[in-house]
Parts: structure tokens; sequence; C-alpha cells
């Protein structure tokens, strides 16, 4: 609707501001909760980040990857935007300015729980290490978002963790960070 509208009378810039500030905020609404939706939504929403970005760059070809397309305009993977909302919300939570329910995060004390030990064979061992519950270990909920968050906490080093929030906001939107944690997640988690 934004690109039949807007095409008509306005530039390619304003056509970008348009799907930045009407399409993307309403596409990731609260999704460091709720993503994955299933395999069906997930291409859903990758389906209508792709358009924008081949509408954007006028290069409808199949045979320029997405990956590039999103370069070119200087825009994130939604998994990557959804790794770094959900390593803020944990932040958050640590920092003590955002609620989670006690059920759903609990920090470790300084030496781990040793029951635990895929969580650490993941984990660079920072202090703040969060723990799984023993009830939440086989429920679907633990599978997505919830899991997910714990793992990428532990994944971070400890001098990223105890970061004031600026700098750590600043940290994780690295790419380079991104790409650290892909290769240490397992792939079953990375498709979380």
């Amino acid at each position: 609707m934004i690109s039949r509208q807007i095409l008509k009378w306005a530039s390619k810039k304003i056509l970008e501001m348009s799907i930045n500030v009407f399409a993307v905020p309403a596409l990731l609404y609260a999704i460091e909760v709720w993503y994955p939706p299933g395999e069906k939504g997930k291409k859903q929403i990758e389906k209508v980040s792709k358009y924008a970005c081949r509408l954007l760059t006028n290069n409808f070809s199949r045979d320029v990857p997405y990956e590039e397309l999103l370069t070119k305009l200087g825009w994130k993977a939604i998994h990557q935007q959804v790794t770094e909302r959900r390593l803020m919300s944990i932040k958050k939570y640590m920092d003590g300015s955002r609620y989670m329910p006690d059920e759903v995060f609990q920090l470790l004390p300084q030496n781990p729980n040793p029951r635990s030990i895929h969580l650490q064979s993941l984990t660079n061992n920072h202090s703040l290490v969060l723990a799984t519950n023993d009830t939440q270990k086989n429920s679907r909920e633990d599978k997505l978002s919830a899991a997910h968050m714990r793992v990428l906490c532990n994944l971070l080093d400890e001098e990223t963790v105890r970061a004031r929030p600026a700098e750590y906001r600043e940290k994780i939107s690295r790419d380079e960070l991104y790409q650290t944690i892909c290769m240490k997640l397992p792939h079953t988690v990375l498709n979380v």
C-alpha cells in the first residue's frame, strides 16, 4: 500500500522513510517476545522485508542475495534485530529496570549449578549466568524466546554484560558480535 501510494508522488528517499516509519515498527512490534511465529509466519515477515529491500534498491533480480540488499540499505536481518532486542531486554532485567517473572530467568550465583553442563558448555561463564529451571526444560515456551534470551546472554563476555546501558547497546549492535554469537550457537537455537 505504501509503495503504491507514495511512488506515484514522491522519491525513493520518501518511500524509504515511509517504510521505516509505518511498516517496520508494525512488523517488529514486540518481536523479541513472539518471534518466530512458526515457519509460515517467519516466511511472511521475511517476505515483507525482502520486498521492501528490492523495492528500495530497485533490484528485483533473484540473483542478488537478500543479505546484499540489506547491506546496501544499511538494514539488519530480522533475526539479528530479534537478537539485539532480546539482549536489551535481559540487560534491563538484570539492571532492575524491567520486570520479568522469576520463573522466566534466575541469576545463578558465582559457581553455576554443575547439573547444567550443556548450558555451561555454551557460556563464557561470566558471573551473571542465567539458569534454566527444571520445570522449564521441556516446555514449549522455553524453546522460544526465554531459552533464546538465556543462551544469548550466557554467550556474552563479562565486560559486555557489566557495561553501562548505552555502551551495552552499542556493543550488542555490532555485526561482529552477532557473527560471533551465530558461530557459537547450536543450529537449533539459532533458528529460534
